[in-house]
């Protein structure tokens, strides 16, 4: 655990430089609610309770769509698994008196970042779950002794 104190006495000099700290809570994200979005290359299957010969496996296409029986192509990528659900059980409706269904992910297509600038290998890193930026970083080979660590940037695509 990495702890930052900051203390309202000063034990510098006058002519040592100010220091600001962050707090360490902008750092750790306290969203529980979030949802995973679906992305092209995740596998899902669709189930149907009282169906199963409707039931499928299915991958996300690169253009966001997903085929199945009985109803025309549907745009899945950008959804939560809920609202596809939702989006499916519409869509079935209009051809099935009972269109119990449910939305499983079973593979993620595989989540990436780009780490660039003065580490030892800048590019882009495939990941699985969560990483914390310093991982990232030692992902990409860490700084070079050029790098300058206080000027790091992090951009995040927080679409979803």
């Amino acid at each position: 655990i990495f702890l930052v104190f900051q203390s309202s006495c000063s034990f510098f000099k006058k002519d040592t430089p100010d220091i600001s700290f962050t707090p360490i809570e902008k750092f750790i994200d306290n969203n529980p609610q979030k949802k995973y979005v679906l992305q092209s290359g995740d596998t899902l299957d669709i189930k149907f309770f009282y169906m199963p010969e409707l039931n499928e496996n299915v991958t996300i296409r690169p253009d966001g769509l997903i085929s199945l029986l009985l109803i025309e192509d549907i745009h899945a990528e950008g959804m939560a698994a809920g609202e596809l659900k939702e989006k499916l059980y519409e869509r079935y409706s209009s051809v099935l008196k009972k269109p119990d269904l449910n939305v499983i992910v079973r593979k993620f297509s595989g989540q990436k970042i780009y780490v660039g600038g003065e580490v030892a290998r800048p590019g882009m890193i495939k990941i699985d779950g969560k990483i914390s930026i310093i991982q990232s970083i030692m992902q990409a080979g860490g700084f070079k002794d050029t790098a300058e660590t206080r000027n790091v940037i992090l951009i995040r695509n927080s679409t979803g």
